[in-house]
């Protein structure tokens, strides 16, 4: 064959090849532009083509450019927070401009409620939220901070003032009297003791469950509230990374009124009108009467609050966080670091928390998910003012130490010096910035959660869910008291060391099966749930001390060789166990999208009673009637939303000590008895708590009245919620005749209300093509008091908060009056 004649063949054969390629060339890359609904570009949107993990993402222009591989059958998904997701056919095209609408308004949003969520628009019970919208570009190192003020019926105080201060919320008051009146805290399903290791850049959404036809269905962990908290998870694109720091300062924020220098000579002066001898010695150390108002008057004296409390703190926060996914598969990680340094002198603060999810959808009937949580806090000095803690109370010492030295600081005559030791046994009080050094605490902790989940759907409209968790808290206490604190003075004037060690691990296992039908038989929805939950406690407390160690050691040779002291006490340990096993349900009905209805019931069984008493039920039902979806308001254009709720339920209240119903020993290693010249241990019941076979529930009965309205194509919304909580049965810890050989003995005796009033007002003020203007106020009024106290001969009894040493107690529980009412003399 000739050689023209192959070429030729070649061409003929080689060109479909040539055209394929080149169509492919020409039709491979797709660009565009994305906007808001106001024309204004949007960087940082997910361009996806749909089924595969080949994507991009927007510039700041708001421009994309992605190659395509099959441009007559690929698709594009757009995706954005806060945004509807898109898809469009590329269809051949080369240019496709997209404008993105909001993905919700506001009785659109998804809430998070016990085991589920559901549309704000169709809740029958009362909660409070605050999306991560909210909070994203809001500089804040808490989760505390997140919520204070934003959510109505929700009180947000700190235990004192050190950096790492237990958070109290308070919902509806709260109606226990001596027991825990903090609300169950749900991390993405998980119950947790406290929220203060949560990041708030992680945080997605908050969810507060207030009345009980919300609450019902965690049962006995729900009478105080549920404060439910997601965190963020991946979603579908290409990997996105970003990065979130400030940095701030912290200063206090206003210092008590004290005695000037002048009033406080005065004050020593009539002290000294007793006897003649402290006459004279006023007189030495302060001068004469006549004296005072020449030597004191013009005097800045010491300000031992600022000495004490006046640090320039600066707060640095980092966060990383990487996301992205398929169709298929979606993960998250963050990494975020928190430096505080303390306004109180030696303190500080220091968290590092790694945050890990992935999702994957298996196949088009199973989805797993897991998730991990990390967080490391180290935490540097003593508390302020916490009766809790093991050390001396800062604020008290700063707020009434003596702000001058008397005729010392004018002579310096060391015979009219002030001796610490002497002054410290007449008034019980420290130099509280030498106190600040000598009392040494260093506080670390970490906290490890591993959550994992798969869901199964049987068949349409009904699946299974299975979740187990793990929680393991660890926690070690290093303290040092060196020579000037209260405990070495206690014990031969010479520093102390102790450390305690504590672990806490907490599994759970819970399995749900849901049934969901959106629409039957002319305008019905029904969504059916019943579940069962495990949750098993278990914690240990080991603690040593060791005392008489050398006068001049420092805080790290003695906690790192406690062998240098001579005092060796005889070790501590606890051991406790608290397992709950549950049973639920939850009906939510709604008819043509006007007529609502919810019933929840949950049955708990506690370690904490006994086993006649161990199990408590908790119902609650709930209705809702949504007026505006009727005909008959169709032509009131301004009023475009209104709906009315009402709810009745109960919830319980477990949260007292464990093993309070049986017998509980305690050892004795420091007092051993002899049988034929054998030491053995000695054993002796628990003198602080006489056991009480007949402890139940305490129990919460809610009711709740609400009204939505929306106006203006619910620009304009505002929520009202009226409420009445009764708490009865409630578990006190009441004193008990001393011939009984028992201080204590924890019983169910009494009953509280709440009664209130809630409003919540949200407000889109502008909203223009360049200007976004949004408003929101709540305000809550609540009214708290004891209803009965079931005490035999009086209706009262006091108790000390431990604020002040000196006072044994300083606040009343009388029957008419609120809970927590201050006592003492009016000065």
């Amino acid at each position: 064959m000739p050689t023209f004649i192959k070429e030729k063949l070649l061409r003929i054969l080689l060109l479909p090849f040539v055209m394929a390629i080149s169509a492919n060339l020409i039709a491979q890359q797709v660009t565009g532009k994305v906007t808001d609904q106001n024309g204004e570009p949007l960087p940082g949107v997910s361009v996806l083509i749909k089924g595969t993990t080949q994507g991009t993402i927007t510039n700041l222009e708001g421009i994309y450019k992605i190659s395509v591989t099959n441009p007559d059958k690929d698709v594009l998904v757009f995706s954005y927070v806060g945004m509807i997701s898109e898809e469009h056919p590329v269809a051949g095209k080369t240019e496709i401009n997209v404008s993105m609408q909001p993905k919700t308004e506001l009785l659109d949003e998804i809430v998070v409620v016990g085991y589920g969520t559901i549309k704000k628009r169709d809740l029958t019970g009362s909660v409070s939220s605050v999306g991560g919208d909210q909070l994203r570009d809001i500089p804040l190192t808490s989760t505390a901070q997140a919520i204070t003020g934003r959510l109505a019926g929700v009180q947000i105080t700190t235990s004192e003032g050190s950096p790492d201060a237990d958070v109290r919320i308070r919902v509806r008051g709260g109606g226990s009297i001596t027991q825990d009146n903090s609300p169950l805290y749900i991390v993405d399903g998980f119950p947790v003791d406290n929220i203060g290791s949560i990041p708030p850049t992680d945080i997605v959404s908050i969810d507060v469950l207030k009345d009980a036809s919300s609450t019902a269905i965690y049962g006995a962990r729900g009478a105080n509230g549920v404060v439910i908290i997601t965190t963020r998870s991946g979603s579908k694109g290409a990997t996105r990374i970003s990065y979130n720091a400030f940095m701030g300062t912290k200063e206090i924020a206003k210092k008590l009124d004290v005695l000037s220098p002048y009033e406080f000579a005065v004050a020593q002066y009539e002290r000294a009108q007793g006897s003649a001898l402290d006459r004279n010695n006023f007189t030495k150390r302060f001068g004469t009467w006549n004296q005072l108002d020449s030597l004191y008057s013009n005097i800045k004296g010491t300000d031992w609050q600022e000495k004490v409390f006046g640090q320039n703190a600066p707060t640095i926060y980092h966060n990383l966080s990487l996301e992205g996914g398929s169709d298929k598969t979606t993960y998250s990680l963050s990494l975020t670091n928190n430096e505080d340094k303390g306004i109180m002198i030696e303190s500080g603060y220091t968290r590092n928390n790694v945050n890990f999810r992935f999702d994957n959808a298996a196949t088009e009937k199973l989805k797993l998910s897991f998730d991990v949580k990390l967080a490391d806090t180290k935490v540097k000095g003593a508390g302020t003012s916490d009766p809790g803690t093991s050390t001396t109370n800062r604020l008290k010492h700063s707020v009434i130490y003596r702000p001058i030295n008397g005729l010392y600081d004018f002579t310096s005559d060391p015979d009219l010096e002030f001796q610490d030791d002497a002054y410290y046994e007449l008034s019980g009080l420290t130099d509280p910035v030498t106190l600040a050094h000598d009392e040494y605490r260093l506080k670390h902790q970490t906290l490890a959660t591993l959550n994992g989940a798969f869901t199964y759907t049987i068949i349409p409209h009904l699946s299974y869910r299975m979740e187990l968790g793990y929680n393991n808290f660890q926690e070690r206490r290093d303290r040092f008291d060196g020579l000037t604190t209260v405990a070495a003075r206690q014990y031969g004037n010479k520093p102390i060391a102790a450390i305690q060690e504590s672990r806490k691990i907490t599994l759970r296992m819970a399995n749900l099966i849901t049934y969901d039908l959106k629409e039957f038989a002319g305008g019905n929805s029904m969504n059916i749930m019943a579940g069962q939950e495990i949750i098993d406690s278990r914690s240990k407390v080991f603690s040593e001390e060791v005392r008489s160690f050398p006068a001049d050691i420092t805080a790290n040779m003695a906690l790192g060789s406690m062998a240098l002291g001579e005092d060796v006490q005889p070790p501590y340990t606890f051991e406790t166990a608290d397992k709950l096993a549950s049973f639920f349900g939850r009906a939510n009905y709604s008819f043509k999208d006007r007529y609502l209805a919810s019933f929840t019931i949950r049955a708990d069984g506690s370690s904490k009673f006994s086993p006649k008493n161990r199990w408590g039920i908790f119902p609650s039902f709930s209705a809702g009637w949504r007026i505006s979806e009727e005909p008959f308001m169709k032509n009131i254009p301004v009023l475009s939303y209104l709906k009315i709720r009402a709810s009745y339920g109960q919830a319980g209240n477990n949260r007292i000590d464990d093993m309070l119903w049986r017998t509980t020993f305690k050892v004795a290693n420091d007092k051993l008895y002899y049988l034929n010249e054998t030491p053995y241990t000695f054993f002796y019941p628990d003198p602080n708590n006489l056991p009480n076979p007949d402890l139940k529930w305490e129990t919460t009965i809610t009711r709740n009245a609400g009204l939505d309205i929306g106006i203006f194509k619910n620009r304009i919304m505002l929520n009202v919620d009226l409420y009445k909580n009764s708490t009865k049965d409630l578990l006190i810890q009441s004193t008990v005749p001393p011939e009984t050989g028992y201080l204590y003995q924890m019983r169910n005796i009494g009953r509280t209300s709440n009664r209130g009033i809630e409003f919540v007002l949200d407000a889109i003020i502008i909203e223009k093509k360049d200007l976004r203007l949004t408003a929101n106020m709540n305000i809550s009024f609540n009214k708290n008091k004891v209803e009965e106290l079931g005490l035999t001969g009086s209706d009262y009894f006091l108790q000390g908060s431990g604020w002040n040493n000196d006072v044994g107690a300083d606040y009343i529980v009388k029957v008419g009056k609120p809970v927590g009412l201050m006592y003492g003399f009016v000065t």
